[in-house]
């Protein structure tokens, strides 16, 4: 079993956007404007992480199916690495959800599914990736969000954000960093 303590998940997911293209940022529609699309994003992200393959003996699930598992408290995280049927903090490595709007109700709910999964479920990351948008929007435009979770988690310094503006600009925070930075 590899040790997650040598692999590190954030760089590795960050290779992984850089390998996806500006043609599966947005989809192309007929009469309309170009539009994000969660789902597209997820698969290339999927298919990217799979082609890498840095993750050792951890298995990467994308959106299980938890209903009818109360223990998940309808907790459905986009992606999780982990090493499926224990629950043990070694087996359950990373947590992810993306986000391909800039809704802040959407950020805090996703933000709190991470922390949720982190506290009650053993994950040792979580992983929160908006697509589209900067860091310096979340910092200025975000507060609410990422204060609202400082005051109900202890799990900051487990999660991090993961900015995805397009395929030449991604940025990564610590969540507790972040928090730090919209006191000032």
């Amino acid at each position: 079993m590899d040790n997650p303590e040598k692999l590190n998940p954030i760089e590795s997911i960050m290779k992984a956007m850089k390998k996806i293209t500006d043609r599966n940022l947005t989809v192309k529609r007929t009469d309309l404007p170009p539009k994000r699309r969660e789902r597209v994003y997820c698969y290339e992200l999927y298919h990217q992480m799979r082609l890498l393959n840095e993750f050792g003996d951890f298995t990467i699930h994308g959106e299980i199916d938890k209903r009818g598992d109360h223990s998940f408290n309808r907790s459905n995280p986009d992606f999780v690495i982990h090493h499926p049927g224990r629950n043990q903090r070694e087996d359950n490595f990373v947590t992810i959800e993306v986000k391909v709007s800039d809704d802040l109700f959407g950020i805090i709910v996703d933000l709190e599914k991470l922390a949720y999964m982190i506290t009650k479920h053993n994950y040792q990351y979580g992983v929160f990736i908006l697509v589209g948008t900067s860091m310096d929007w979340l910092k200025n435009n975000g507060k609410e969000a990422i204060q609202h979770l400082s005051k109900s988690s202890n799990a900051l310094h487990q999660i991090y954000i993961i900015c995805h503006l397009d395929q030449h600009n991604i940025e990564a925070e610590r969540l507790d960093n972040l928090q730090k930075e919209t006191l000032l």
